[in-house]
């Protein structure tokens, strides 16, 4: 059987639900607590092995809700997932 980018993405995440739902805690307890109107940035390193493919399946739930949420990588200072608000672009809010 061949398997398709939407099965095997369905596969990997029930294979790595517990490291995934432990992730989603993570990020919105960053959200909650770091949320300053603007920006809130995670170390990916929190992503504790997860595949990109499947962190970026999380992240597109935050989209889906109005966040904008990004992988950036950053060889100098360590990769790291931002979250903005459509909002703090609409406005022309500064990042810092």
């Amino acid at each position: 059987m061949v398997i398709g980018l939407k099965q095997l993405i369905e596969k990997i995440e029930q294979f790595e639900k517990p490291k995934l739902e432990r992730l989603e805690e993570q990020i919105d307890e960053a959200l909650i607590n770091r949320f300053n109107g603007e920006q809130v940035t995670i170390d990916l390193k929190f992503a504790n092995g997860l595949r990109l493919l499947v962190v970026d399946g999380l992240l597109n739930k935050y989209r889906e809700v109005g966040w904008k949420a990004k992988i950036n990588y950053d060889q100098r200072d360590g990769d790291y997932i931002s979250f903005e608000t459509e909002k703090t672009e609409s406005y022309g809010g500064q990042r810092k």
